[in-house]
């Protein structure tokens, strides 16, 4: 029954002066008791999605932490979440629940970031991470250990201090030991060793901007921007300076793409007394790695070997290892800049493997649209 403008007229004047059921029963006879029961259950579904809408509201809201949830030196998220920080914080953070999101909102943790073993679905983005200069061991600002799966880092920015002590390794930026994981759109800055002393026979390694261990594979590493910390010089009689720190080093890993990243530089090797050390390289892939591929990056500013009897062999731009062709990873478009010596080692030796762009400017259309290239 359509309701039309006389008789909305008279439903409204029998609203003003009767309670509405009657005015409803003046209007549409004996049925409305039948129409009241429809629209009550239309009202009570509408509630009931209004209580799902509302539910789902709570869930998004995130839970915010701030330095009054530091204990023991510590944030720990425990609890499957959405979370948010809201000042900068002098602690490490330690992730111990799946179903993780960390939003820094653009804040600072000054510390450290670790993940449990046997998580996944965890994501961590948009802040800074600056540890403290570590005074012994190697150390790692943010690590991802096996097993680890499906976790995302993305637009962080982690700058390490330089090492304290006697011969102390640089701080690692990242370490990544599970599987499924992306780090995009990240700058790290890995922090340099300490120097040795008159007994310290060799000297530790600058530290590693991405460090990829043997457990780690299918995952993808985009868009970064990485630099890396000097090995540590040291005195005493016949030794050996440490090496640079390299930008990404992929340890036996499987079916990583490290795709757009900039290698800004690498530490130089220390002085030693005995040999240098080596230049510090940006990207190593090892031998028995699988399946790897590196494509559209740049690499420049390497580091050279420190100075001793014999010097340290200068860094590479990009080093694979790998001459097997069952395992064989690949190496495509990836440009070289201010590295005077070979920028491309690849497939074993030390051959150079990438094309110079002479004259600079080109004035001629490169052919090889796969080649890697360099200007001196």
């Amino acid at each position: 029954m359509k309701l039309y403008s006389n008789d909305l007229l008279l439903l409204l004047s029998l609203l003003a002066a009767a309670p509405q059921g009657e005015a409803l029963k003046v209007l549409w006879g004996d049925t409305v008791e039948s129409k009241v029961d429809v629209i009550d259950t239309i009202v009570a579904d509408e509630n009931s999605k209004l209580d799902v809408i509302e539910a789902r509201i709570d869930e998004l809201t995130p839970t915010l932490l701030d330095s009054s949830d530091i204990s023991g030196g510590t944030i720990t998220i425990s609890s499957a979440g959405n979370y948010r920080l809201e000042e900068d914080v002098t602690t490490n953070v330690s992730i111990t629940s799946s179903s993780v999101t960390l939003d820094l909102n653009n804040r600072s943790v000054f510390g450290t970031l670790s993940i449990s073993g046997n998580k996944e679905y965890v994501k961590v983005r948009n802040g800074n991470f600056f540890p403290p200069a570590p005074s012994s061991g190697t150390t790692v600002t943010l690590n991802i250990p096996w097993p680890t799966y499906r976790i995302l880092l993305e637009n962080l920015v982690i700058v390490c201090a330089d090492s304290i002590g006697v011969a102390v390794p640089g701080r690692y930026g990242i370490r990544i030991g599970g599987r499924f994981i992306q780090v995009l759109n990240c700058v790290v800055v890995s922090g340099a060793a300490s120097d040795g002393d008159g007994t310290t026979s060799l000297g530790a390694v600058g530290g590693r901007g991405i460090d990829v261990l043997s457990t780690a594979g299918w995952g993808i590493i985009k868009n970064c921007v990485i630099s890396t910390g000097k090995g540590s010089s040291t005195i005493a009689a016949g030794s050996t300076g440490g090496a640079g720190g390299i930008g990404i080093y992929c340890d036996r890993s499987d079916y990583m793409e490290i795709i757009g990243c900039t290698i800004l530089g690498t530490g130089k090797g220390g002085d030693g007394v005995f040999r240098g050390g080596a230049g510090g390289t940006g990207m190593l892939l090892s031998s028995n790695s699988l399946d790897l591929a590196v494509r559209d990056c740049m690499v420049k500013n390497i580091g050279r070997g420190g100075a001793g009897s014999t010097a340290g062999w200068n860094g590479r731009g990009v080093i694979n290892s790998e001459t097997s062709a069952t395992l064989k990873s690949i190496v495509l478009r990836n440009k070289g800049y201010n590295i005077p010596w070979v920028k491309f080692n690849l497939v074993g030796g030390f051959t150079e493997k990438g094309v110079q762009i002479t004259p600079y400017p080109p004035t001629t259309t490169a052919i090889n649209a796969y080649a890697n290239t360099y200007v001196l």
